[in-house]
């Protein structure tokens, strides 16, 4: 402990002594949650940064009779095979599959807000709980014709 005087009168440097003395003793639990909050900072961005794993249309899949797993590897590297077919403009065959070479993609989308708005957002709309369709794709993976 550090006192400015040995006085006991003098109030003024007991609080700073038990300052110091008390930020001294929390010192290394200070750094330990620091520590902690930091490494836990870390583990979430690592799990927000990962990629997902590939996928592929399944049409090219039925197109060519091969797994996905054929072409793709971990995001966005593609196999010695993936690389072949892509050099060739997707154009391999080798499936037996009768189906077209298609593929679709919906994105539907629900807003529930927690009091319903004065008036609907749009025409069409309600003044909560709506769904609507955000995007819609429609893929044709595979030979056109030829090598096309």
């Amino acid at each position: 402990m550090r006192y400015a005087s040995t006085d006991p009168t003098n109030v003024a440097s007991a609080p700073t002594a038990t300052f110091d003395t008390a930020f001294q003793n929390s010192l290394p639990r200070l750094v330990m949650m620091g520590t902690v909050a930091l490494a836990a900072s870390i583990i979430l961005a690592g799990t927000l940064v990962t990629p997902k794993s590939a996928s592929a249309i399944p049409s090219f899949a039925r197109q060519t009779g091969q797994p996905c797993a054929a072409c793709h590897t971990a995001f966005p590297e593609l196999t010695p095979y993936g690389r072949r077919f892509k050099l060739g403009g997707y154009t391999q065959g080798g499936g037996d599959s009768k189906l077209p070479p298609l593929a679709m993609l919906l994105l539907p989308s629900f807003t529930n807000t927690q009091k319903p708005l004065d008036a609907p957002a749009a025409p069409g709309m309600a003044t909560n709980n709506n769904t609507i369709l955000q995007a819609a794709s429609l893929f044709y993976g595979g030979t056109i014709y030829g090598n096309l």
